[in-house]
């Protein structure tokens, strides 16, 4: 029989105190992406495509599917992580989703462009009055 190889990853895994850690990020990222998800779904489409529009990233077919399909895919992510469902394929969404974020908000920082509602919450709440402060929340 060949030994198993363990790799660092199993290894930080494998310590009880460590699971946890993991269990509680997990359903603190799930509640976030739930929150941001619900607050898009019930913002009229038309609006939360107005707010997408200010980060002049994609052009107008793309960002219609984008402003319809994120809330959805931030809610199915969301509730995946909080659930503990297929959690490495959710959290390799919120990853991706995390990524693309931090991209829009690096090109509008290079831009120089003036914000005025990141539309990260839909039409609920406000999460930094600029791009640089985006920057700052996303990263961490």
């Amino acid at each position: 029989m060949k030994p198993v190889m363990t790799t660092s990853v199993q290894k930080w895994q494998q310590h009880s105190a460590n699971k946890w850690v993991v269990l509680l990020l997990r359903l603190i990222i799930g509640l976030v992406f739930i929150l941001a998800g619900l607050s898009k779904a019930t913002t009229p489409v038309e609006e939360f495509i107005a707010l997408s529009r200010q980060w002049n990233i994609l052009p107008d077919p793309w960002l219609t599917i984008y402003a319809i399909a994120l809330p959805w895919v931030e809610l199915l992510a969301g509730t995946a992580l909080l659930v503990g469902l297929l959690h490495r394929i959710s959290g390799t969404l919120v990853a991706l989703m995390l990524i693309s974020f931090l991209i829009g908000i690096g090109i509008n920082l290079a831009r120089g462009t003036a914000l005025e509602n990141c539309g990260c919450f839909g039409g609920w709440f406000e999460l930094g009055e600029t791009f640089q402060d985006l920057l700052w929340r996303d990263a961490l």
